[in-house]
């Protein structure tokens, strides 16, 4: 792989991430046409609007695993010092308008390490030396959330239990330059958007605290070429000073598996987000 090859490929790539986030948005703007084409004083009544914004500890952690000519050769993550986490910002917003709920959120990091290497990855067979790891692993999704049937969901029920549905974006990018060498690289890009099926759940443990999961099930292997698993799970617990105010303390773990080819060769991506956050949302 050369570089202008390389550059055409992350050309195409943030060109794709530009035209699905297009299709993330879309519902919103769907339900806010819907509701008369223009925000009326009236409209902006019936929307509940509540965004967050956290500090997240995000880890990255996994491994790649390519096969060349019957033998494997494993890119570690931690054996290159690039699953540490970092501090980051995270954000997420609902907006509620009668029974529908939309749920959105996004979260990334990107991580750089140096370590030994030698094998194939992506289109290269890369030789035995001291390589620069990078690592980009992020997820984007938008979840329409309906209320379970036969479940009434009302002021004095603690618990608030949705089927949830939607889109999301996995993007991730690994990385090998050879530190004496920089001409020798190579990095695989994949974009994977994937409808997403779940359930959402918010408890009321009393009239200030609250416990709030989603679990989201992405089946990857039915829009992409390889065969896949990727499982999303969220659990905050929330303390409320007014109706309007939330303090939160969450944990996530996003992992994804792709099965398939790069450049020909079997490759297995095994990758997985770590999070833990603390953060503030507030309701209008």
């Amino acid at each position: 792989m050369n570089r202008s090859s390389l550059k055409t490929t992350r050309d195409q790539y943030h060109r794709g991430a530009r035209q699905i986030g297009f299709w993330l948005v879309l519902p919103l703007i769907c339900i806010l046409t819907a509701s008369g084409c223009s925000i009326s004083s009236q409209i902006q009544q019936q929307l509940k609007i509540k965004t967050s914004l956290s500090g997240a500890r995000i880890a990255p952690v996994g491994s790649v695993v390519t096969e060349s000519a019957g033998a494997s050769s494993t890119l570690d993550l931690d054996s290159f010092g690039a699953s540490d986490s970092s501090l980051r910002l995270a954000a997420s917003a609902t907006i509620e308008h009668g029974p529908l709920r939309f749920f959105i959120d996004h979260i990334g990091t990107s991580n750089i390490g140096n370590g030994t290497y030698e094998g194939p990855l992506g289109g290269a067979d890369l030789p035995l030396d001291s390589y620069r790891l990078e690592t980009d692993l992020s997820t984007s999704r938008v979840l329409m959330e309906f209320p379970v049937p036969g479940i009434e969901s009302d002021a004095e029920s603690p618990l608030d239990l949705r089927i949830v549905a939607g889109l999301n974006l996995t993007e991730l990018r690994v990385a090998l330059q050879s530190i004496a060498t920089p001409t020798t690289f190579s990095e695989i890009d994949e974009l994977a958007p994937a409808p997403i099926v779940g359930v959402h759940a918010n408890y009321a443990i009393s009239p200030s605290w609250n416990l709030d999961a989603i679990f989201t099930l992405l089946p990857l292997s039915e829009i992409t070429d390889y065969d896949a698993e990727c499982v999303d799970n969220l659990i905050r617990i929330g303390w409320s000073p007014s109706a309007d105010w939330n303090l939160f303390l969450g944990a996530r773990n996003h992992s994804v598996e792709l099965i398939g080819e790069q450049a020909g060769r079997p490759t297995e991506i095994d990758l997985e987000l770590d999070l833990v956050e603390i953060g503030v949302s507030y309701s209008f």
